[in-house]
C-alpha cells in the first residue's frame, strides 16, 4: 500500500463552528487564531484558558463570526495531544520513515498516526495523536537539515496548531489547512514507548546532524572481550558490536571519551552534561543511564548491548532482535582459535 492510499484525502469544506464543536466535545482546547499570516493565537492567556461552549458561539458561530481561524493548544490542555509535523519541502521524505519503519517491524504502529491526519497549505503533513501515562512535554524539533532548516518537529505543551478548515487569510499562501484522515473522535492513543519509537524513526531518518557511525571512536579489536565456546546471538553480539551501532542511529550523541568510557546524550536532550555512559566497567561493557527521559530505558539501570539493541531497534522483542542478528552472522559454535 502507497503513502498516497493511506493518506487519501477526504472531500468537502467543514465550517469552521461544526468543526470546533467537534473538537470541543472530543476534549481538545479550540483558540482562535489571527488571519494576519502570522498563524498566532489571537487570544490572551490562551496558554490557561479553557474554553467553552459560549466561547465557540462567540468566536465562531453566527452569519458573521468573529474569528475565522481555528486551532487548538496541544500538551495537557488537550488532554495530552502532540502534534508531529513534516514540513512541506520535505514531505516527500515520508516514504523514507515508511522504509524504515518496515524494516524496524514498526510499520503497523506509523500507520496509527492516520487515525488523524491533515495537510498543512505548504504540503507537509500533520499528525496529531494522544500520549497515556505521561506528561507531553514542550514543543521539540526532530530533523534539521545540514544549514539548520526545519524538516520535522512536535508541538506539545505549550504549543498551538492550526487545523482544517482554516483557510484565507490565516496562510501567507491563501491556501487552506486540509483534514485527510480522521478526526479528534479516531486520533490515536500512544504510549510513552509507542512515541518514542516515532519519534526515533523521523529523527533518525530526516535529521541531517545525527552523528554517523564513522565519526564515533571505536574500541579498538584487542580490547573487546575474547569470544569462547557455543554462542548465543545476543552473547556474540555483547562480545563484538559496538556502542556506537547501536545508539547514533537513534540519535543519542557521543559527548566525550575518557579511557574506556564513553559519555553519551540522550536524544533531543539541549542542556549540558551527559544522559549516560558505557565502558565505565572493564569486564562488563554496560549502557548506565541517568537520565528520566531517556525511553525506552529506565534511569539507574545497566543494559548489555542486545538488551538495548533489542529495545531500540525491535521495541523490546528479543526473539525478533536474535533472529535478526542471527542472519547477519552472529551466534553459532565456536570459532578457530576462540577456545
Amino acid at each position: 500500500m502507497s503513502i498516497a492510499d493511506d493518506l487519501a484525502s477526504v472531500p468537502g469544506p467543514v465550517s469552521l463552528y461544526p468543526t470546533a464543536r467537534e473538537l470541543h466535545r472530543a476534549g481538545l482546547n479550540v483558540i482562535p487564531v489571527r488571519c494576519d499570516g502570522s498563524k498566532a493565537p489571537a487570544l490572551k492567556a490562551w496558554q490557561r484558558r479553557r474554553t467553552t461552549s459560549a466561547d465557540l458561539a462567540a468566536w465562531f458561530g453566527g452569519p458573521c463570526p468573529r474569528h475565522a481561524a481555528l486551532g487548538v493548544a496541544t500538551g495537557a490542555l488537550s488532554g495530552g495531544l502532540e502534534l508531529l509535523e513534516i514540513e512541506g519541502p520535505y514531505a516527500h521524505r515520508l516514504t523514507e520513515v515508511y522504509a524504515a519503519a518496515e524494516n524496524g517491524g514498526h510499520l503497523p504502529l506509523l500507520r496509527r498516526l492516520n487515525g488523524w491526519a491533515e495537510r498543512s497549505p505548504s504540503g507537509g503533513w500533520h499528525f496529531l495523536y494522544l500520549v497515556d501515562g505521561v506528561p507531553v512535554p514542550g514543543n521539540t524539533v526532530l530533523a534539521r537539515t545540514e544549514d539548520g532548516g526545519l524538516i520535522a518537529e512536535t508541538r506539545g505543551t505549550g504549543g498551538q496548531v492550526i487545523l482544517a478548515p482554516t483557510g484565507g487569510t490565516a496562510h501567507p499562501s491563501g491556501r487552506p489547512w486540509e483534514r485527510t484522515t480522521g478526526g479528534p473522535g479516531t486520533a490515536p492513543t500512544l504510549t510513552e514507548r509507542e512515541r518514542d519509537i516515532v519519534h526515533t524513526l523521523f529523527r533518525t531518518v530526516l535529521d541531517a546532524h545525527r552523528p554517523r557511525p564513522a565519526e564515533v571512536p571505536r574500541m579498538p579489536a584487542s580490547d573487546r572481550p575474547a569470544l569462547a565456546g557455543q554462542l548465543r546471538p545476543g552473547d556474540d553480539f555483547n562480545a563484538r558490536a559496538d556502542w556506537a551501532d547501536i545508539l547514533t542511529p537513534t540519535g543519542w550523541q557521543l559527548l566525550s571519551t575518557h579511557g574506556r568510557e564513553r559519555r553519551w546524550a540522550r536524544p533531543g536532550k539541549q542542556s549540558a552534561g551527559h544522559s549516560a555512559t558505557t565502558g565505565h566497567v572493564a569486564d562488563a561493557d554496560r549502557l548506565f543511564v541517568f537520565s528520566t527521559s531517556a525511553a525506552p530505558f529506565e534511569p539507574r539501570r545497566p543494559y548489555s548491548k542486545f538488551h538495548a539493541y533489542a529495545l531500540l531497534h525491535h521495541a523490546g522483542d528479543f526473539g525478533a532482535a536474535a533472529a535478526h542478528l542471527r542472519a547477519h552472522g552472529y551466534g553459532g559454535g565456536p570459532a578457530a582459535g576462540r577456545c
